[in-house]
């Protein structure tokens, strides 16, 4: 971070888990620094420190501070960011400051598992690696206890965050690109650069390494400065004979996999060509591959009770993210849908749900109803249907109806905050309601 910021008044806007972690970070920095944290909510939170500003006290204008640190949640088009002097972002100051080398992976779905699979990877071979952003500690948490040229940061970066980039990591991996988020990002056109800034702010000196399967990407990434590594490619990462592998060498049969479906596959074959970019041996991938277990959530194995098996997919809040888990999961005989209505296109979901007939469908508020209606426009009427707000209800609903020998899937193609905190409390209602 510019240390004559440090000199003058900082806000960090937004008193969430990663704006308190820069407080503490700039408060690690210079311990006198003038830092105040603002938040809509009235929080009882410890700032580092800090002065507060909290709900009713949160300020109408930011003129006053020479630095105003803004959180992801906050959308870029807010009217009060234009009253700020200057502005930056906590992976702003993490891509400043930080010493040693950063992988930073985004894409619309699998960035979780994807990240946690490489550094899962990488940590079999190099001593120094630490998983931060969304899915492991806060970035600048993790820089305060190790910034040495020996650390490996791999940084899961959401699409808020990649959208305010000023300079791009060491390496960037993108997983797939598809519309989400539009409301925060103000259309899928700006949600496409937001996204892809992640590439397009590095230099000729830093790589990117993308799924050329999807098309949309494919083609974006083209303008890209930096130096450009694809999957699947027959001289990397490829699927061959039902095995992963890089070039001519097999790393690992899919079969020997704890990651179900094609999307999972892809998944892997970006976390190979990121470990053969490091210079990990292939017996050492694999070994990793081998150990990884899913992530909470994440198509995760509930158990098998009274003849029907359950599978929580509860991150799953796209049509694409529900599509990729029916395919994984082809034996469906009930499935959960609905949440938060964002607008999306569920065509494609309706028309795959209709070719599956699957006879058991479940569907939460709000976007429950627009999906039903997509359903029927595309032909289909499922034996057992049920609208309700109550998760215990819906599985309740699901061991009455779900056919023997077949599988209950909780995969919203939605966000959660219809009726639920996030996709976290969605998915442990759902699994205590299962083990109740």
């Amino acid at each position: 971070m510019n240390a004559d910021f440090l000199h003058k008044k900082i806000l960090i806007l937004g008193a969430g888990r990663e704006g308190l972690s820069t407080a503490r970070y700039l408060r690690h920095l210079r311990s006198d620094a003038d830092i105040t944290v603002a938040d809509l909510e009235e929080r009882e939170v410890d700032a580092a420190g800090a002065q507060t500003l909290f709900g009713t006290h949160y300020p109408t204008s930011l003129e006053q501070w020479d630095l105003v640190v803004v959180s992801p949640g906050i959308p870029p088009q807010t009217p009060l960011l234009r009253t700020a002097r200057f502005t930056t972002t906590a992976t702003n100051i993490f891509l400043d400051d930080v010493q040693g080398t950063v992988v930073a992976v985004t894409g619309s779905k699998g960035k979780s598992t994807t990240s946690a699979l490489i550094a899962h990877i990488l940590a079999q071979h190099h001593p120094h690696v630490h998983c931060v952003g969304n899915i492991g500690a806060p970035a600048l948490d993790a820089l305060r206890e190790h910034n040495t040229n020996h650390d490996l940061f791999v940084y899961e970066l959401s699409s808020y965050q990649a959208s305010r980039l000023v300079a791009g990591p060491d390496v960037a991996i993108i997983m797939n690109l598809f519309p989400e988020h539009l409301d925060y990002h103000g259309g899928r056109e700006q949600y496409y650069r937001d996204k892809l800034r992640v590439a397009m702010t590095q230099t000729e000196n830093d790589v990117v390494i993308y799924n050329a399967n999807n098309s949309e990407l494919a083609r974006r990434i083209a303008d890209a400065p930096s130096q450009k590594i694809a999957w699947p490619d027959e001289r990397g990462a490829h699927i061959e004979n039902d095995a992963l592998y890089y070039g001519a060498d097999p790393i690992l049969p899919l079969s020997e996999l704890k990651l179900p479906g094609a999307h999972n596959a892809e998944n892997c074959l970006g976390a190979i060509t990121v470990a053969n970019y490091f210079q990990v041996p292939h017996a050492v991938i694999a070994a990793g591959l081998r150990s990884f277990t899913p992530l909470a959530h994440r198509l995760e194995y509930v158990g098998t009770f009274q003849g029907i098996t359950f599978y929580d997919d509860a991150i799953s809040t796209t049509p694409e993210s529900t599509i990729a888990a029916l395919r994984a999961l082809p034996k469906t005989g009930t499935l959960i849908l609905g949440g938060q209505d964002r607008g999306y296109d569920f065509t494609q979901l309706a028309q795959l749900i209709a070719d599956k007939k699957i006879p058991t469908l479940i569907f939460f508020p709000d976007s429950g109803a627009t999906i039903r209606e997509a359903i029927a426009r595309a032909g289909y009427t499922p034996e057992h249907l049920l609208e309700t707000r109550s998760m215990e209800e819906a599985v309740r609903f699901a061991y009455d109806h779900t056919p023997t020998g077949m599988i209950c899937l909780l995969s919203c193609a939605s966000p959660s905050y219809s009726i639920f905190k996030n996709f976290e409390d969605k998915g442990e209602q759902f699994q205590n309601s299962v083990k109740a």
